[in-house]
């Protein structure tokens, strides 16, 4: 154990550390309503050497307030239903698997 980051709204599955940037799928985020454990809400988020998100790639833009993270939801049009595993490559293109996905196959994220 190192610490624990708190990510609002987030139910984030096993990150993966690639150079000072940590990577996680998503299975679930909280509904602008409040609800938790809603289907096909997740999304990827990206946090920098800081431990500050910086993307959430089919998510909403993070928002800090006085350098509080706010509560992260899925974006409005949903690009993924549960994010589960992120793999990075060499190139630092991002593979997205997902759980209870209706069977697609990984998503590939190039980096741009």
């Amino acid at each position: 154990y190192i610490k624990t980051l708190k990510l609002p709204g987030a139910f984030v599955c096993r990150p993966v550390l690639d150079d000072d940037n940590i990577y996680s799928g998503v299975c679930w985020s909280e509904t602008k309503d409040g609800k938790k454990w809603v289907r096909d809400t997740g999304f990827v988020t990206i946090l920098d050497g800081d431990n500050k998100v910086v993307s959430n790639p089919g998510g909403e833009e993070p928002t800090y307030i006085n350098g509080e993270l706010q509560t992260m939801h899925n974006a409005q049009d949903p690009i993924f239903n549960h994010g589960h595993d992120v793999f990075v490559d060499p190139d630092k293109n991002l593979y997205v698997c997902q759980w209870n996905a209706y069977n697609t196959a990984p998503i590939k994220l190039e980096r741009v």
